[in-house]
């Protein structure tokens, strides 16, 4: 075809559809359970699988501990990076070498996660209540 405006040639090509598949992604989910597993459920039409995961209590307590542990350790060697100012803890802080900054950042770590480890604790034997309430006189 000619287009006498801009006495160019154009030619007309066909677009053929193309069918898009959607990958969606699974979701994930874990649970505490008597027996480690993972079970994939498949979801009908254009919604996302399930991949469910059952840990032991041992190991979510395990993995809470250690998670709250790094972030506290984080979090106090992020603090001993602020300007002192006037602050004398801030000054001891800055005095001190890297090792025995990590030395104190461990030992100061050690209250706010074995506080998250009894909060684990009292959560999981709260569900163990629930499930077997004969056992704890709760009846």
């Amino acid at each position: 075809m000619i287009d006498p405006t801009l006495g160019e040639k154009t030619v007309e090509v066909p677009v053929v559809p193309v069918a898009a598949t959607a990958v969606i992604p699974s979701v994930k989910v874990t649970v505490i359970g008597d027996k480690p597993s993972t079970t994939v459920i498949d979801m009908p039409g254009n919604h996302p699988n399930i991949v469910q995961t059952v840990i032991t209590p041992l190991v979510a307590i395990v993995v809470r501990f250690a998670f709250m542990f790094v972030k506290s350790l984080l979090g106090y060697l992020t603090i001993s990076m602020v300007p002192p100012g006037n602050n004398p803890v801030l000054l001891a802080m800055h005095g001190m070498d890297f090792y025995h900054l990590l030395l104190t950042g461990i030992g100061l770590s050690v209250a706010p996660t074995a506080y998250d480890l009894l909060q684990s604790l009292v959560t999981i034997l709260g569900k163990l209540e629930q499930k077997y309430p004969v056992a704890s006189g709760s009846v």
